[in-house]
């Protein structure tokens, strides 16, 4: 069976993994509708018009609400770079900082 998979668009780093994991166990994603935002996302799946790619945390007060629920994935495992976005005009301060290797530990 082919779920209707929503997608993010192909500039999404997330897209490019979920395509290369499918290829790896040769399968062709059933993909019924592309979408950069979350929130529309979530409303589809929650309509269900279709299923997502997404991090466990990316739904956790949806689930907590009953409205979604969400599925671990199985070999192969999906793994994509996240980036840390700063201003490039000004110096960071030093919370900035603090809190940026904060966030770099905690997804390690």
């Amino acid at each position: 069976v082919k779920l209707p998979l929503i997608f993010p668009s192909r500039a999404q780093t997330l897209r490019t993994a979920v395509e290369q994991a499918c290829r790896q166990i040769n399968v062709e994603p059933n993909i019924v509708m592309e979408s950069d935002s979350l929130t529309i996302s979530k409303a589809l799946v929650k309509t269900g018009t279709g299923f997502m790619f997404l991090g466990a945390n990316g739904v956790i007060k949806e689930v907590e609400a009953g409205e979604l629920r969400y599925l671990k994935i199985n070999p192969p495992a999906i793994q994509w770079s996240l980036s840390l976005a700063t201003r490039r005009s000004k110096s960071t301060s030093l919370a900035a900082r603090l809190m940026a290797q904060e966030i770099i530990e905690a997804l390690r």
